[in-house]
């Protein structure tokens, strides 16, 4: 099942391993290999599934479903194909804006999972500085012009991408991802309704909220908000790294995220 049809679009999917689903969403601008490590360390256990949100990777872009709501969408469908649902319940991962949609999900089906795991998180209905929605502001602006990679840049100048760019491999494995990014950016403000944030007291399904302890202070409180809604959620900090915790500091997050696998299977 390299590819599935949601909303439109063919999204591509990564298989690998056996046992029980757990599906891996990337963060905005990146695709399924940055699961690579967790991919890696889990497949004797688990049958690993790394997603390409539309307009990634290998998943088709679209004029449309590039907003909160859709990339939701888009995952529930991805569930229904890798068999998670009420008497096979998988695990959710999802890095930065890619939370939202799984804590969607977890909502809309909460029968269907044992536990989601929130990295870094970007919610719709959480404050997130002047400072960065400008930079986004910015990058769509470039991204309309046709100017990508100008875009990219601002992006990878922000302070998330730092640790990163203190290790060339990482910096270098970053950019190739980039590479197949169509540039359809996230628009949080197409969606109607109420925020994410907002709707999270009712959800039922054990949320783990992975805080790098180097993330922007603006994300660091966006997590802390999430924990303090969701009856069931949990912070745990990730020492010594930034952003992307589970490309700095693998060891560590594979550890985290085997903890809270086993505290739910």
């Amino acid at each position: 099942m390299p590819f599935f049809t949601s909303n439109g679009a063919n999204i591509h999917v990564d298989v690998a391993g056996a046992g029980a689903p757990l599906l891996m969403i990337h963060s905005l601008t990146l695709d399924h290999r940055q699961w690579s490590a967790q991919r890696e360390a889990l497949l004797q256990e688990h049958r690993v599934f790394r997603m390409d949100l539309r307009g990634h990777g290998r998943s088709a872009a679209t004029t449309h479903g590039h907003t909160w709501s859709g990339f939701a969408q888009d995952v529930q469908r991805a569930m229904v194909q890798v068999g998670m649902e009420r008497l096979h319940p998988g695990f959710l991962v999802a890095h930065a804006h890619a939370a939202d949609a799984v804590l969607q999900a977890a909502l809309a089906e909460p029968r269907s999972l044992r536990a989601v795991v929130v990295v870094a998180p970007v919610v719709s209905g959480c404050a997130l500085s002047e400072a960065w929605r400008e930079r986004m502001r910015r990058m769509r602006q470039h991204a309309a012009a046709g100017e990508l990679e100008s875009a990219l840049e601002l992006f990878r100048a922000d302070p998330v991408f730092a640790g990163v760019r203190a290790q060339a491999d990482l910096e270098a494995g970053v950019r190739d991802m980039q590479a197949r990014f169509s540039g359809a950016f996230l628009y949080d403000d197409d969606d109607a309704g109420t925020p994410t944030l907002e709707r999270l007291a009712d959800c039922k399904v054990p949320i783990l909220v992975v805080r790098p302890q180097r993330d922007r202070a603006d994300l660091r409180e966006a997590a802390s908000a999430i924990a303090a809604r969701a009856p069931r959620a949990r912070v745990v900090e990730c020492a010594a790294v930034g952003h992307f915790a589970n490309l700095e500091g693998p060891e560590l997050f594979n550890e985290i995220l085997r903890d809270c696998i086993a505290e739910h299977a």
